[in-house]
């Protein structure tokens, strides 16, 4: 009998070890349930909200990319405003240099003109010095006339004595002849020695028709200059022709390199359309985030979505509500939840608060804030164990709810 009580003691104790070990297991299983709802509800809530903000991204992504390829497409076909600037004032310069040379060109003459009007001038000028030379060996015409009455007259004279001479009486005149031959005689002698100094009619006639001939020659040598300009002159225009055309020239080369104001001015209201569209695309894309970073989070998302699929899903079982409550529930009805009235829950309602699950994920401050929504009275309830009596409700937890509802007062803890 004595090796009995060892075996009976032994059993005993092992019963006992047993009992605590379930125990013990029970507390340890109850812990980690915990836990494991408490994750699982971080695990909801964080998959709504990331999917939320994938979503979100992902419809900014779409648009930013669209706006972005928009504008790309646009900036191929503009220039910097900086080139179209440049143009801009090349083109006035150009401009302004044009007009100048216009109004030079406008007092011009071309150059083949001036030349023949120079040789016309040369040429006239040697005739004139050729014309001068021959009138300073000329005398005047009214010299040669007076010459010419005197001449007649002492030949008219000369006769007169010769008839008298014809007609003379002997010598008993004599001396009064000697006298008047004396007093003509000097005459005479005065005469010759004038006409000594004058020149025969026909050479007269010929130097008057050489002067006649030279003065018609200067008249129309001074007609002819009336239309020509002095060499200075016709310099000084060819120098500004020269130089004008050249400037022509350069200018009309520079104008190469310009385009039309209205080119310039739509290039440019391109370009700041452009700019602008940029500058917004530039702050759009500041809420933007790169492709890469995108897919980092899709693919955190479909790997939380597998896990996610991988997890039983939560079915609302009516039956297993009736034996724990003993009445029907239905779906997503907040009063099942201690502390929470008709009145409370459209509170929550209001705030799109109208599932078990929504309100499992809510925060206590959540809760706190859509209480003081309804006013003072409501301001005194403590929602402190709501969202995790919800969280029960969501998974089915039914009976687990139903005890720890007893042992709660007013949903208080």
């Amino acid at each position: 009998m004595c090796f009995i009580y060892p075996i009976l003691a032994g059993i005993i104790c092992g019963i006992l070890g047993y009992l605590i070990g379930r125990l013990l297991i029970k507390e340890k299983k109850a812990a980690w349930q915990s836990k494991y709802d408490e994750l699982q509800q971080k695990y909801d809530s964080t998959k709504v909200t990331l999917n939320e903000s994938i979503n979100s991204w992902k419809q900014k992504y779409n648009l930013v990319d669209n706006d972005l390829n928009d504008h790309k497409t646009k900036l191929a076909s503009m220039v910097p405003i900086t080139e179209m600037e440049s143009y801009k004032q090349k083109f006035i310069t150009a401009d302004t240099d044009l007009q100048s040379h216009k109004d030079k060109i406008a007092n011009m003459v071309p150059i083949s003109d001036l030349t023949s009007w120079k040789q016309k001038f040369t040429s006239l000028e040697t005739e004139h010095t050729h014309l001068k030379k021959k009138i300073a060996e000329m005398v005047p015409a009214s010299e040669i006339e007076i010459w010419k009455k005197k001449y007649n007259t002492v030949d008219i004279e000369i006769g007169n004595l010769k008839t008298k001479m014809n007609s003379m009486v002997p010598s008993i005149e004599k001396e009064e002849w000697k006298t008047k031959y004396d007093t003509i005689h000097g005459t005479l002698e005065e005469h010759k020695a004038k006409i000594a100094t004058m020149v025969p009619i026909e050479e007269k006639e010929e130097w008057k028709t050489k002067f006649t001939n030279t003065n018609d020659e200067l008249t129309s040598t001074k007609e002819r200059m009336a239309t020509l300009v002095p060499r200075s002159e016709r310099d000084e225009w060819k120098i500004k022709f020269t130089n004008t055309n050249n400037e022509l020239t350069s200018t009309k080369e520079r104008m190469k390199t310009l385009v039309p104001r209205s080119e310039r001015d739509e290039w440019k209201t391109k370009f700041t359309n452009t700019n602008d569209e940029l500058t917004t695309t530039k702050e759009r894309m500041k809420t933007l985030v790169p492709r890469s970073e995108r897919d980092e989070w899709k693919r955190k998302h479909d790997a939380l979505k597998a896990k996610l699929d991988a997890v039983p899903k939560i079915t609302f079982d009516a039956k297993l509500v009736k034996e724990a409550y003993g009445k029907r529930i239905k779906l997503d009805d907040l009063k099942i939840v201690e502390g929470i009235g008709p009145k409370i829950e459209q509170l929550f309602h209001n705030f799109n608060i109208k599932t078990w699950k929504q309100l499992s994920e809510c925060s206590i401050q959540k809760c706190q804030e859509v209480l003081n929504s309804g006013g003072e009275r409501y301001r005194l309830h403590k929602p402190g164990t709501w969202p995790k009596q919800a969280s029960y409700a969501y998974k089915g937890k039914w009976k687990e709810l139903r005890v720890w509802q007893d042992s709660l007062k007013g949903g208080k803890e």
